[in-house]
């Protein structure tokens, strides 16, 4: 809406390409929505960046939104989202939505870059049908009792075993992607599911991941629990980090590990079926 709705935005053609109309932006301070979380609160930043439609039908293909001039109070130096477009029968009709995602940022210190990617795949309609009949006899209707499945709450402290059942690969998984194991302890057998909630790309000082798995319901003897379990520390991630930091872990590292992150150091990202570790569950968010 800030680059095709308001007046005094910048927008020129600049040729067709692969059957598409390209063009640029520019959005100056004066006419930016465009906000950043500081430390000293919410700040405005120009943007500009490029769209594409396509030459048949003139649909938006992608969008390029970049912000490159942040205040020196920000963590962020820089910001740049990449997002494509397709187009979903929804309600009868055609409507575009996003098709997947490439988000950068840059922060100040300490010198990091993180890229985030999603992909939204196999986008359905999910749509119910009622009947309502209106009955004229004057009597009473019948109830029909019906039991939800009982769903309880697991509290926090709770140490869960888990042996992951879904492959996770930086190549092919992405933030939001739904996640499966089964329980080694202390319920045998049980399952559960979560999601991906960070799966991000970091290359200072070298190329590793940020990997955040957050299960919310286990099924276990029949009974379907609730939860918020997040990653355990085994205690040993500052050793097979050395080669990474160095002895000392820098704090904000060593935060994201105690808030339930996963950090691995490798050229890909790889978890197989069969990854096995503990994750605590914790109070509500």
């Amino acid at each position: 809406m800030n680059i095709f709705l308001e007046p005094n935005i910048s927008i020129s053609y600049v040729g067709e390409s692969n059957h598409s109309y390209n063009f640029q932006y520019d959005v100056s301070l004066a006419n930016s929505k465009y906000q950043t979380l500081t430390r000293k609160g919410y700040a405005r930043i120009p943007f500009h960046g490029t769209f594409s439609a396509d030459a048949g039908s003139f649909q938006l293909k992608d969008l390029v939104v970049t912000g490159s001039d942040f205040p020196p109070v920000s963590d962020i130096c820089f910001a740049e989202s990449q997002v494509r477009y397709q187009i979903a029968r929804i309600s009868g009709g055609d409507s575009l939505i996003p098709s997947g995602f490439l988000l950068k940022i840059g922060n100040r210190a300490p010198s990091l870059f993180t890229e985030s990617r999603g992909v939204y795949s196999e986008c359905r309609e999910f749509k119910g049908e009622s009947t309502l009949v209106f009955d004229t006899s004057g009597q009473p209707s019948k109830t029909v009792d019906l039991q939800p499945a009982v769903k309880q709450k697991m509290g926090a402290g709770k140490i869960l075993r888990i042996k992951l059942t879904t492959p996770i690969d930086d190549r092919t998984s992405f933030t939001g992607d739904r996640v499966e194991g089964v329980v080694e302890g202390p319920w045998r057998n049980a399952t559960v599911r979560g999601v991906i909630t960070e799966l991000a790309t970091r290359y200072d000082p070298a190329v590793h991941y940020y990997l955040k798995i957050e299960f919310e319901q286990m099924t276990a003897d029949g009974q379907v629990y609730s939860l918020r379990a997040l990653h355990k520390p085994t205690g040993k991630e500052a050793s097979k980090l050395y080669f990474l930091f160095g002895e000392n872990l820098p704090e904000d590292v060593s935060q994201e590990i105690r808030q339930g992150t996963i950090i691995l150091y490798a050229k890909h990202l790889r978890l197989n079926r069969g990854f096995t570790g503990d994750w605590v569950t914790v109070g509500p968010r």
